[in-house]
């Protein structure tokens, strides 16, 4: 098997119910340092590249585990494999919980979950540490909001320098601090990267990132711990090699087709299912033309057509909303397609219309 096929190694979830599971005590934790601990802490995780960090919390059965990630799309994020499946049980994450730019207790930008757990046959069958990536399907486009990096396939003789990263370890106030690290590339592989970057449990899934004198920003590879045959006495980081990185843009969209508009999450054009306007047009009436029916209203929306970043797709009425309950001495009036209301009859209700002195009745148009 060549390692890159991801069609059958993905699971779907189901919103989770899950409170705040702090700390996370991990029962195996460790840390690898290159000589010093270089690490940083990151005090303001709200501004980028830093919002676009997650943490990451995985239920296993009755168990959790904390993770870390990076936001690459508005609704994807790159992590480690083994942060959502276990080799030693061969068994996905029952639910993943998504903190972006987590500080202590505080949420900036609240959180999320994962929809679709997906990964590399080369971690899920084979158990290799070449393959230990993963991808994971947002339930919201919080990369909209916190931004997100882009991959990018580097060549071996371009993989030199310093890396950046940041994630969440365990040492770092039980995990809900951010650390950042910035240390040079040791060796390469054509599927590892290794590195003198500090690492720790729960860094594992922390993107790895060139930074650009022009501005800007790729990841290269992701956390995914330390040793191993290839990288020795050094970070293990899984490299975005050119089979990865074609394998997860079949999924995700590496390219993007839109930036802005109603109808874009950032990068991707919104699906025809999606409302855009939830006020396209009004419209009132009455429920009948006798006394005692009330006055209602309901209103038109839009929906997205999948194919634009405009709201230009579908209208649809929505179910009509009682706006004023009538009583048996009052008639539902409209007023164009302004308004609808309930009026007093001032001599009372007859056959189910207005009486009128001196006989006869009234009747309301409807």
């Amino acid at each position: 098997m060549n390692g890159w096929i991801s069609d059958q190694n993905f699971k779907t979830v189901v919103e989770p119910i899950i409170s705040d599971i702090f700390p996370i005590f991990e029962t195996e934790n460790y840390c690898h340092f290159n000589g010093s601990d270089t690490r940083e802490r990151v005090t303001q995780t709200n501004i980028f590249p830093y919002s676009a960090v997650v943490n990451l919390i995985m239920k296993w059965g009755n168990e959790y585990s904390s993770c870390s990630g990076i936001v690459i799309r508005p609704s994807w994020a790159l992590t480690a494999g083994h942060c959502i499946y276990d080799t030693d049980t061969d068994a996905w994450a029952d639910d993943v919980i998504v903190i972006p730019a987590l500080d202590g207790t505080t949420k900036p930008y609240g959180q999320t979950y994962a929809t679709n757990l997906i990964s590399f046959n080369g971690w899920t069958s084979s158990h290799s540490y070449d393959w230990d990536m993963g991808w994971i399907k947002l339930a919201s486009p919080i990369g909209s909001t916190v931004g997100t990096i882009s991959m990018k396939v580097y060549s071996d003789s371009a993989l030199t320098g310093s890396l950046n990263t940041a994630g969440y370890p365990y040492d770092y106030n039980d995990g809900t601090w951010m650390a950042a690290d910035y240390r040079s590339i040791y060796s390469v592989s054509s599927q590892l990267v290794c590195s003198e970057l500090s690492t720790c449990s729960g860094q594992s899934g922390s993107g790895a990132w060139f930074y650009l004198k022009s501005g800007e920003r790729y990841i290269t590879s992701i956390i995914s711990g330390s040793g191993g045959t290839i990288c020795g006495n050094h970070a293990r980081l899984t490299r975005i090699s050119q089979g990865k990185y074609d394998t997860i843009c079949d999924d995700v969209p590496c390219v993007c087709v839109c930036t802005s508009g109603s109808c874009c999450d950032g990068c991707s054009y919104l699906s025809s299912t999606e409302i855009c306007n939830n006020n396209q047009d009004l419209e009132y009436g009455c429920e009948g033309n006798i006394c005692g029916t009330n006055a209602r209203k309901r209103v038109q929306v839009q929906y997205c057509s999948g194919s634009s970043s405009s709201c230009n797709g579908l209208k649809e009425w929505q179910s009509w909303q009682v706006i004023e309950k009538c009583n048996s001495n009052q008639i539902c009036k409209k007023d164009g397609s302004t308004n609808a209301k309930c009026e007093t009859c001032s001599d009372g209700c007859e056959y189910g219309m207005c009486k009128v002195a001196g006989g006869g009745c009234s009747i309301s148009k409807i």
